[in-house]
């Protein structure tokens, strides 16, 4: 099964949802959650089993952050989900 790399346009928006305006890490977090969706080791996984290890990785990761506020798991998470769905729906459509 081939995957597809994620893709930010030249505006830096994600391809996914066009015109969706977004900061820096609402884009960070769908890309988290887009990459996360295309793992192998999740594949039959559900959103609900893989969230907490995905918070796990995103507070442990952003941890140390100068912007540690705008990069809390409460502000990102609708993104990383938005982008886990994303890569879900195409991972679907390709089997």
């Amino acid at each position: 099964m081939a995957q597809r790399e994620f893709e930010e346009g030249e505006d830096g928006l994600v391809q996914d949802e066009p015109g969706r305006p977004g900061s820096a890490h609402d884009r960070e977090g769908y890309r988290y959650g887009w990459e996360a969706g295309q793992r192998g080791e999740y594949a039959v996984h559900t959103w609900n089993e893989v969230e907490p290890l995905l918070r796990a990785g995103w507070e442990t990761r952003h941890r140390e952050a100068e912007s540690a506020v705008a990069h809390r798991w409460t502000a990102v998470v609708a993104d990383v989900r938005r982008g886990w769905d994303a890569a879900r729906r195409e991972l679907e459509a390709s089997l």
